[in-house]
């Protein structure tokens, strides 16, 4: 119902109890555009908000005196009277609206009234019909009256079109207090998580048909369809057997590592705060959010569920997600929407799931979660409009292709794609050597031809290379997430090791973000700070915030015992001082100071006061004019301990650091000296550019910017706008940047960056959303070790890739060269039998190249300049060493079947040796059991000289093993790889000497003389591989180019830089 209140009745009206979280009070601010908001600082309520007085709050905003009755006369819902102008019907002419639907007269108690009174923003010419009521009126009111309705009960499902406290009543909560954790977790077992339905997830069945579906486990199942139609049952149950097992170990591994990314993700989940349990501020998990949670929001937050808002402090929301809007929406917890059917766009009470907080902040109560939200149902029709687009066929042909696509792999990391691919050409290739074997044997095609090509197919695929990567990036998600860098986009995990710039903020990332007075200037302040501390009497009338943009702030409060109101700002004192009451001369000396305050690397606030009309409070523009000077605050953010250190590390790697900092120029560069960034001797000529200001940064066109012999390592004042050149700079120069940010503004800047990462403690819901990485601990050392853990991944991934390939070289070479072996009947002589194959490639190499994934980080990973993200893993040393070490492993595999066959059997091949033992076999199995030992001791030996690719096996630690025992000491550090090496050492023999297992299986037999030439084999190997490592570290070449910087040993320099970081940076 209506009440037409007059003053004299308020007092009568039952006492209501004012929320009192935090002071937010409905002002309406000027339009700044600000976007930056300080946290919530509690503060009494303004006005006239006493327990003995509703809030009056008519359309506009400003509380006006009630000293009348106004007339009230039933008539019929149809008849409607707009009322006049306002120079028709004399001044404050409005619009009056009655509720009948309690049938109340103006005289009646207010103790009838349905719940607390709240005032209500009604536009005129508006109808606005209560759910009880059957007739509605509107007149003519005076400007001293207040339009008042009582709250109608909550239907559970229009929240905007009764009072706050109606939805409160029906949802069981203390708005003051909010929901106890036991009634929570009741809601949340019966309810459900608050979250979207996902149309995706990891499924076990679609991680078991990726390793169906691959491209090696369709060449094995052709291999054993083959053996099975030639009626060799061993050999096609073997395979089926290695089959089998290669899915399983894929399969668990490949699900692991999909769990193991899903709980690394939840660490990066939104997080909501709550006021549960009578009043704690908490802060849970966004997904955890229940009907009828207290919500807490302010500038920068993804509103986490649908809330109808009941306090609000300059709130407004982007709304684009939901009503296509691009402006922010204003919102107003005392407004009720006129109908249930209003647009989403014009229900100011509410906020929606998954909009964002642009400005101010707010406390509201959850009416919907998950896909009961409006977001929610937009995507459950957006589910059902994809199901019906194009038809029944349409939906079929599109998961058809999306299936394929996941099957063939074509779907993750761009690395992983880009290996998917490579797979795919390899089983291409494959196919192609098939045709060549068939091409010899002039496409006479029988059973041991056939067996043959195969044999060559499975040679040529790295079958484990997809598994391997899939878990080398998965444990390294999870040791970025111990280094409290949280991973939510997979490719800047294989990014970050390749940054040349970082670009960081300095407060809380380079400094502790703690800020220490350390100097003040005190004028007019302390007679201020005194009255502040000593009186109680302060209402907050209005809150101009921070902005980062304008870096000034200010509040408005009424003083009741001196009936004074009363302005306060703070800010930047090139800001703050322009606009201070004061002669130049006066201004010149305030900003002398500030420059010298600044210089000691203190950042310096001016604090300003005067006192206003009420009528100006909400006009910031005449708040923050002509105020009186107070005094001047130098505030010092030390460094953290770690940072100086991180800096060096980051020179010594080639990284370059840029400061990017909102503080004063002086500031800026006194920290950006005392961590390092800037040194004590800098050229003349990079002296001027070395150090800007946002305003002369931004002020060079593009080209005066690529001109510049260095970009600036540090600028101060810097913008959000200014983050983005700065990134567009380094993209000009072919840099790949970091940039950091905490800030909704920040966002562009992320996502522009290559990596961009957010604080996870101060920073926003927007600009997390936008990073690739999050640091938990707001750090930049964590972004340091971040860096380091990238290039261990890296130079991991391309251990492994060389390790598999080089098998897969050799054992191609061998085996086309090995068709001019033939027996008696002509037939071409496998120099490895199929299942040997199968075994050093699945059983052999599998694990050693797991191994090679979880290698540590070299000794100079932090030493030599970021790697080419544009080469990728395929670099000209790569490819190099793979093709030399993967030829000569083949030559000397196929040297030494030679040398058995012809020098202990005179050359005889005998007959029918593919298929089964025979007594003209025996040179034939005995040469394939040397070959099979050669290669899998090779491989062994393999997976520790390619730990470095420059360095000597035999001293590939020097800075912490030497001596002629250092080759074990570095063999038994990684040791998953030391027991996979041992473990192939030790299989191989049990696998030649098992009588009938040999000769049966494996088409090989016992060897006895021939292990001097698997031992010399292996001699010559580690010769050639250790001579080329010798000749790459002579030439300078690839990875051994590092080692000379300036012709100083890279050992040498890593000595000297742990004596200068252990020397506090004094050498």
């Amino acid at each position: 119902m209506v009440n037409l209140t007059p003053a004299s009745a308020a007092s009568s009206s039952p006492a209501t109890s004012p929320i009192n979280h935090s002071g937010l009070v409905t002002v309406q601010a000027s339009d700044e555009g600000c976007n930056d908001d300080p946290p919530p600082i509690p503060q009494p309520l303004a006005g006239d908000s006493r327990a003995d007085h509703p809030r009056h709050v008519p359309a506009g905003g400003v509380s006006i005196p009630v000293d009348q009755h106004g007339d009230v006369t039933a008539r019929p819902a149809n008849l409607v009277d707009f009322a006049g102008e306002p120079a028709r019907n004399g001044p404050g002419a409005g619009v009056k609206v009655y509720d009948y639907g309690a049938a109340v007269s103006p005289a009646s108690s207010s103790d009838d009234l349905a719940g607390p009174d709240r005032g209500v923003y009604v536009d005129s010419c508006t109808t606005v019909t209560s759910p009880k009521s059957s007739f509605t009126a509107v007149g003519t009111l005076t400007e001293e009256t207040t339009i008042e309705i009582a709250g109608d009960p909550y239907d559970g499902v229009n929240p905007h079109v009764v009072d706050a406290d109606a939805v409160a009543t029906t949802l069981g909560v203390d708005l003051r207090s909010g929901l106890k954790t036991a009634d929570a977790k009741a809601k949340l077992q019966k309810d459900g998580l608050n979250k979207l339905a996902a149309g995706g997830g990891i499924a076990w069945y679609g991680v078991l048909i990726r390793q169906i579906s691959n491209s090696l486990t369709l060449v094995l199942v052709i291999a054993m369809a083959a053996s099975y139609g030639m009626l060799d049952f061993i050999e096609g149950s073997v395979i089926a057997a290695v089959i089998c097992l290669n899915i399983v170990i894929g399969f668990v591994q490949d699900y692991r590592a999909e769990k193991t990314m899903q709980s690394l993700n939840s660490l990066s989940a939104p997080i909501a705060t709550v006021i549960r349990n009578h009043g704690k501020i908490d802060k849970i998990k966004a997904e955890e959010l229940v009907v009828g949670d207290v919500v807490k929001i302010h500038v920068g937050d993804v509103v986490p569920a649908d809330l109808r808002i009941f306090e609000a402090m300059n709130l407004e929301t982007n709304e684009a997600l939901l009503t296509g809007e691009s402006l922010p929406i204003a919102k107003h917890p005392d407004y009720v929407a006129p109908n249930a059917d209003c647009p989403i766009g014009d229900r100011q009470n509410m906020v929606w799931s998954s909009s964002t907080v642009s400005k101010g902040r707010g406390l509201g109560v959850v009416v919907a979660t998950g896909m009961n939200t409006e977001v929610g149902r937009i995507a459950e029709l957006l589910r059902g409009k994809k199901e019906k687009e194009g038809g029944v066929f349409a939906t079929f042909v599109r998961k058809c292709t999306d299936s394929v696509k996941n099957m063939l792999g074509l779907v993750g990391t761009p690395l992983q794609v880009k290996l998917s691919k490579f797979a795919l050409l390899l089983f291409g290739i494959a196919i192609l050597l098939a045709v060549i074997v068939f091409s010899a044997a002039k496409w006479r095609i029988n059973d041991e031809n056939l067996i043959y090509g195969i044999c060559v197919a499975v040679a040529v695929i790295p079958e484990s290379l997809i598994a391997v990567l899939t878990i080398t990036m998965a444990l390294g998600t999870k040791t970025m997430a111990k280094g409290n860098v949280i991973v939510r986009k997979m490719q800047a995990l294989e990014a970050v090791g390749g940054v040349t710039n970082i670009c960081s903020d300095k407060t809380g990332t380079l400094t502790q973000g703690k800020m220490i007075a350390r100097k003040a200037l005190v004028e007019g302040l302390g007679e201020i700070t005194q009255d502040l501390l000593s009186s109680g009497d302060w209402d907050l009338l209005a809150e101009h915030p921070f902005d980062s943009t304008i870096k000034k702030m200010s509040i408005v409060h009424h003083h009741k015992g001196r009936d004074t109101v009363e302005a306060f700002m703070k800010g930047a004192g090139e800001v703050v001082v322009p606009t201070l009451a004061l002669p130049e001369h006066k201004k010149a000396e305030i900003m002398e100071r500030i420059e010298n305050l600044a210089g000691q690397g203190l950042r310096v606030l001016c604090v300003a006061h005067k006192r206003i009309d009420r009528a100006d409070a909400a006009n910031r523009a005449l708040v923050e004019e002509g105020m009186n000077f107070l005094g001047l605050v130098g505030l010092y953010d030390p460094p953290r301990s770690e940072t100086k250190d991180a800096v060096r590390r980051c020179k010594i790697a080639g990284v370059e650091v840029h400061m990017l900092t909102g503080d004063h120029i002086r500031t800026a560069t006194a920290i950006a000296h005392e961590v390092g960034i800037l040194g004590d001797a800098m050229p003349a000529a990079l002296a001027s550019t070395m150090v800007m200001t946002a305003s002369a940064f931004d002020a060079l066109s593009d080209a005066q910017v690529d001109a510049l012999p260095e970009l600036p390592k540090v600028i101060a004042r810097c913008s959000p706008a200014t983050k983005v050149r700065m990134v567009e700079a380094l993209h000009r120069r072919k840099a790949f940047c970091v940039m950091t940010g905490d800030g909704v503004n920040d966002s562009p800047a992320l996502a522009r960056a290559d990596v961009g990462i957010a604080m996870g403690l101060s920073g926003s819901d927007v600009a997390k959303d936008a990073a690739d990485l999050v640091l938990t601990d707001d750090n930049f050392a964590s972004i340091v070790r971040a860096v380091e853990e990238g290039r261990r991944l890296f130079d991991n991934i391309q251990k492994f890739i060389m390790h598999l390939l080089i098998s897969n070289i050799s054992q191609v070479v061998l085996l086309l060269i090995g068709l001019a072996f033939q027996d008696r009947n002509g037939v071409s002589v496998f120099p490895l039998s199929p299942l040997e194959i199968l075994w050093v490639n699945m059983i052999t190499s599998s694990f050693l190249a797991l191994g090679l994934g979880l290698e540590e980080a070299a000794p100079d990973v932090m030493t030599r300049p970021p790697h080419d993200l544009r080469t990728g893993v395929f670099t000209w040393e790569v490819i190099i060493d793979k093709t030399l070490y993967g030829v000569t492993m083949g030559v000397l595999c196929l040297a030494s079947f030679i040398i058995v066959v012809y020098a202990g059997n005179g050359g005889d091949l005998g007959h029918g040796c593919n298929h089964a033992y025979n007594d003209t076999c025996g040179g034939v199995f005995r040469a394939r059991a040397t070959v099979f030992a050669v290669l899998s001791f090779l491989l062994l030996l393999t997976a520790w000289e390619v730990k470095h690719f420059s360095r000597s096996l035999f001293r590939m630690n020097p800075e912490e093993y030497a001596g002629p025992l250092a080759v074990f000491k570095t063999c038994y550090r990684n040791r998953f790889l030391f027991w996979a090496v041992v473990a192939g050492f030790a299989i191989t023999w049990p696998v030649i000497y098992v009588p009938k297992f040999n000769t049966v299986v494996f088409k090989h037999m016992a060897i006895g003389w021939e292990w001097g030439v698997v031992v010399a084999a292996c001699v010559l190997y580690l010769m050639v591989v250790e001579g080329w490592k010798a000749i790459k570290r002579w030439r300078g070449w690839g990875s051994a180019g590092y080692v000379k910087n300036g012709g100083v040993d890279v050992e040498m320099l890593t000595a000297a830089a742990t004596v200068v970081g252990g020397n506090g940076g004094k050498a």
